[in-house]
């Protein structure tokens, strides 16, 4: 849109009456959100300004046209900050200063209200906002699972020792704290610091806000310096610690300094000192930290000492965050999805010594009703820090919620400390209910279903199992009008569990801040077979009756592979394309149920009819409910809905529980097998074999084609003969790829299926070693394809050709930002989660030529990439390999990893990752994805944002070249991914890791084939077979 250079920028709270003006500025704001295509109209702003949490919105306005856009919010991730939930300016108006504004306009109100703190979260890749939001005052927070960022101006503003400054010193203009676009922090000793600075006429301050504690910790001026020191950040609880105050006065004056210490919650600060100081001092006390099980999670304030300063008279407040930690740590671990009766098995306890000293622990598992363990009384050695993982024997009788206060001694240099921590072992077991708490969730298991609830949260999760994580979440509820966040932290005042004949279940009661003598009751049943129910009971306990209290609940269900009954029709949505909520209108679904196929699983959700279900984004929907009048001492109860994951079956069955009425039939194939006996990669003869998975009697009329019809054999046998396994041996020309096909019928079944052979040549796979662009690579080639790596550029492969083209987008030589990611380099990669790409540019990683060995003892030729992982609190000791092999001309990649994992902790699930970035060729639009096999789609490069997930495989075709590149995952992933906007275009795919503590693991491969033909993924079926070792097998191995 054109418009005026010069603009009269004005900004006002958001009234109804903006809807449609804002509803126009988020449809022109797509290109600065990634290309995404979604439309806003007026009615879809109005309602969701209506139900957001909000405290504020304000809009930047150029004359009629709204142009900016700026919420305001408290924080829900923590205590004591408010928050900048979205912040958005149109793209056309981007370099106008109207995002400094806006953020400028949320300072001031922040500051106004009193509160300490402002924080929002931007995209790693959004390094041009960076200097704006440093500049206005923000501190980038250096954490790997996002870009957060904190301001403390509204805190140092309000202090009154910085009054008289900030009367003649404007914080923006004389600022010079140093902007760079890298995350914040200077370190002091194991303690983080955040440094503003500020300089006018002569005068200066200096202020350091200590990040955990989120409070000032260090104070320089023109006439003192004044800061806090403690020992250590992580405080092993039950000991005495020493806080000392360092003081420096520059006038010819003396200092009269008041100092008070501020006792809060386990933490004991007696301190409490008057002196005058003429030129320097320190003044030291000391507090007692007791004993606590809350967990502290590093996104949240800690705990701080804290003391009360007066400077001649002028009062300032210190503090700095703790991490209170047991001399040893423990956390039990049960694996598997669920324990069996009378029958040993292992539990685990994971250890880890917090002390700098070699430890001897010992400590009791006392038997439990309905738990006998195989050894109760335990000592083990620790060295210092060390962690550990130990198993403990045990026998169920009956299922258990095992919760118990374990007494420990530690032995540290003769000395004995005692101490306690709870150990939380969920003995489930299917066919009885089961419930309890520990120090993170609350618990309901049922069956082979579990319910947890977190604590820090609120939120409920639902999954089959008992690692407390899954796709379907359900949010803590919201009062309003206007909509409170606080249930989003707060901790219910009481937490009753109950078992009846057919369910278990849990009933949290939890006071509201905002809204006075109103108590919420969250009701959530879990039947044996897996049907989960919530409800909400809202009580007045006020003198008067309550008007028009809505209630907000919210959850996650995604429409990817889902049935919907939309304008009077059953829809289904295929794949994940149009799986977003925003494509479709709630007011549009004519019955009361969803149901997803996502993954395999048949996931359902169901409410009541009387109460319309709403869609926000993403996979967010909610429920919301208006009371119109409660009465004193009266409860009304909200509607109820249920959840249930491989409950229901079909489409019938869901909307029979539904009480809808109408039948749906469905169908289904029967599976048979046609695959290649032994290896896909051939010289002269390949023995093909089909192989039915089902006892019938058919007639059969199949004939076996290859070499583009060169070769042909048929098969006839009668209905009366049972459907049987049989081997054709196929004479194999020259050729590095080659197809064989069975067609014909199994009665009134007609087939049609396809295998892909691949014959390799007599040459060898050569390998180079040289420096380019100052880096040491490591170079394959086959005949067919080159493939480079560089380890000290980034532990990946950064190049993929083939005679035509280059197939890999790369940063090579040196990381940069791009769209969303910093740094990006792009290539070909693996990676494991919370280990992000900023970490592994630091570790150590080394290449080399390496030879592997597949089933059939045939040797692959390629290259190892080895990270050692170092100085992480997740992965220190893992050895991280990378493998990408081939064969003498094929046109197949295959790349897989090794994991020598000695952290200290068994794998439970973790993800590993495989990425790879496609060049886009000479302009957008040349490259072209295929995805989804048998129901493939196709996508064209473009400026719009496209964003596919839970795909079966992807295949990437380029205009004016002959091959096309198609990723084949391994046998274990149905969740490839791909994205692409104007500037990237990314393939992705993820597998849990299981792997053990003092155990290597090779995962199962991935490939690349390179090929002028298509083929689908049934067609790999025996290439995804293959799996590889380091050492050949011997051949009694292989038969």
């Amino acid at each position: 849109m054109k418009h005026a250079n010069k603009t009269n920028i004005t900004i006002v709270k958001y009234e109804p009456t903006h809807a449609k003006a804002v509803a126009k500025m988020w449809n022109e704001s797509s290109e600065g959100w990634g290309g995404h295509s979604e439309v806003k109209t007026e009615e879809e702003v109005r309602i969701q300004e209506e139900n957001s949490t909000n405290i504020i919105t304000y809009i930047a306005f150029d004359g009629d046209e709204a142009v900016g856009y700026c919420g305001l919010s408290e924080y829900r991730e923590d205590v004591g900050s408010l928050y900048v939930p979205l912040l958005n300016v149109r793209t056309d108006y981007h370099g106008k200063k109207i995002g400094k504004q806006l953020l400028l306009k949320a300072l001031e109100e922040t500051i106004d209200r009193g509160w300490p703190r402002l924080d929002l979260n931007t995209w790693p890749g959004n390094t041009k906002a960076v200097p704006l939001y440093k500049k206005c005052g923000f501190f980038w927070e250096n954490r790997d699972d996002s870009v957060h960022l904190m301001n403390f101006l509204p805190t140092v503003l309000n202090i009154p020792a910085f009054t008289s400054f900030f009367n003649k010193t404007n914080w923006y203009e004389h600022s010079v704290r140093a902007i760079e676009v890298e995350p914040d922090g200077r370190k002091e000793g194991d303690f983080e610091l955040y440094d503003y600075f500020w300089k006018h006429e002569g005068d200066s301050l200096h202020v350091a806000i200590e990040k955990t504690g989120r409070g000032i910790c260090e104070v320089k001026t023109n006439e003192y310096a004044i800061s806090m020191h403690l020992d250590s950040h992580k405080v092993i609880y039950g000991k005495g610690y020493p806080v000392r105050f360092r003081i420096n006065n520059y006038t010819r004056k003396p200092l009269h300094i008041k100092l008070a210490g501020i006792n809060q919650d386990n933490i004991e600060f007696p301190m409490f000192v008057q002196s005058e100081v003429s030129n320097s001092d320190v003044l030291e006390g000391s507090f007692i930290l007791s004993e606590t099980n809350k967990l502290q999670s590093s996104k949240k304030t800690h705990p701080t000492i804290t003391a009360n300063v007066w400077i001649n008279d002028q009062e300032l407040i210190l503090k700095t965050g703790i991490l209170p930690i047991a001399p040893v740590k423990c956390i039990g671990k049960t694996t598997g999805t669920f324990s069996i009766l009378n029958r040993e098995q292992l539990a685990y306890i994971e250890l880890e010594n917090n002390c700098n000293s070699d430890v001897t622990l010992f400590f009791r598992l006392n038997n439990h009703e309905g738990v006998t363990f195989g050894q109760e009384r335990w000592q083990v050695d620790l060295t210092a820090h060390q962690r550990t993982t130990i198993p403990i024997p045990y026998t169920l009788s009956r299922a258990t919620f095992y919760n118990e206060n374990i007494a420990m001694t530690m032995v540290d240099n003769n000395n004995n400390i005692s101490f306690s921590q709870q150990l939380t072992f969920p003995f489930h077991s299917p066919g009885f209910p089961l419930h309890g708490e520990c120090l993170e969730y609350y618990h309901l298991f049922h069956g082979f279903t579990h319910i947890s609830i977190k604590k820090e949260t609120n939120e409920l999760l639902y999954e089959r199992g008992q690692k407390n994580s899954s796709e379907y979440t359900f949010h803590y509820p919201k009062l309003g009008k206007p909509f409170s966040e606080e249930f989003s932290i707060a901790s219910p005042i009481d937490v009753k569990f109950y078992v009846k004949a057919h369910c278990v279940g849990v009933v949290l009661t939890y006071e509201s801040r905002d809204f006075p003598h109103v108590f919420l009751h969250r009701e959530v049943e879990l039947t044996g077979d897996g049907i989960m129910s919530q409800q909400y009971v809202i009580e007045n306990k006020g003198d008067k009756a309550l008007k028009n209290l809505q209630l907000n609940y919210a959850h996650s269900f995604s429409l990817e592979d889902a049935h919907i009954p939309y304008d009077g029709q059953i829809v289904y949505i295929p794949g994940t394309l149009h799986s977003e909520v925003i494509y479709w209108e709630d007011k549009k679904l004519t019955e009361n149920w969803l149901l997803s196929h996502a993954g395999n699983k048949h996931s359902a959700l169901i409410w009541e009819e009387h109460v319309p279900i709403h869609f926000q984004h993403w996979h967010h929907q909610y429920f919301e409910e208006c009371f119109p009048e409660i009465d004193s001492g009266k409860r009304v109860k909200s509607q109820k809905m249920w959840f249930g994951q491989q409950i229901f079956s079909s489409v019938d069955e869901v909307r029979e529980f539904a009480n809808q009425k109408s039948k749906i039939i469905t169908t289904n194939e029967e599976p048979l097998s046609f695959s290649i006996k032994g290896s896909p990669i051939i010289k002269n003869e390949a023995i093909v074999t089909f192989q039915p998975f089902v006892k019938k009697n058919v007639d059969l009329d199949l004939t076996i084609l290859s070499n583009e019809g060169n070769f042909a054999h048929s098969i006839t046998r009668s209905k009366s003969e049972p459907l049987s396994a049989f081997n054709v041996h196929i004479p194999v020309k020259s050729e590095n790829v080659m197809s064989v096909q069975l067609k014909g019928t199994l009665s009134s079944q007609h087939v049609d299926k396809q295998l892909v052979l691949f014959q390799e040549t007599t040459t060898s796979v050569k390998t180079e070693e040289k420096v380019v662009d100052g880096h040491h690579t490591y170079e394959i080639s086959n005949d067919i394809f080159t493939l480079k790596s560089a380890p000290s550029f980034f532990p990946s492969f950064y190049s993929l050709t083939d005679s035509e083209t280059e197939w890999l987008a790369s940063s090579f030589p040196t990381p940069i930002s791009k769209s969303w990611w910093n740094p990006w380099v792009g290539g070909l990669s693996f990676g494991i989660e919370y280990l992000l790409q900023r970490k592994m540019l630091d570790l150590p990683s080394k290449a080399k030529f390496v030879t592997v060995f597949d089933q059939y003892s045939e040797e692959w030729t390629g290259i190892q990439i080895t990270t050692i992982v170092e100085d992480h609190p997740k992965y220190e000791g893992l050895t991280f390999h990378q493998f990408a092999v081939t064969r003498p001309g094929i046109p197949v990649l295959a790349f897989f990893t090794l994991l020598e994992q000695n952290v200290g902790k068994h794998f439970y699930g973790t993800i590993e990752r495989t990425y790879f970035n496609l060049s886009q060729g000479e302009k957008i639009g040349d490259l072209t994805i295929h995805v989804n096999d048998q129901e493939s789609q196709a996508f064209q490069h473009h400026a719009h944002e496209v964003d596919l997930y839970h795909l079966k495989d992807a295949l990437f075709e380029r205009k004016g070249i002959k091959n096309k590149l198609h990723f084949i995952p391994n046998k274990s992933i149905e969740d490839v991914a791909t994205y692409m906007n104007k500037e990237v275009i990314l393939g992705a795919a993820e597998q849990p890791l299981y792997t053990k503590n003092g155990e290597t693991e090779i995962t199962e491969p991935h490939f690349f084939v390179l090929s002028e033909h298509t083929y689908k993924l049934g067609d790999y079926h025996s290439l995804r077979s293959l799996r590889f070792t380091i050492e050949r097998k011997s051949s009694s191995e292989n038969n």
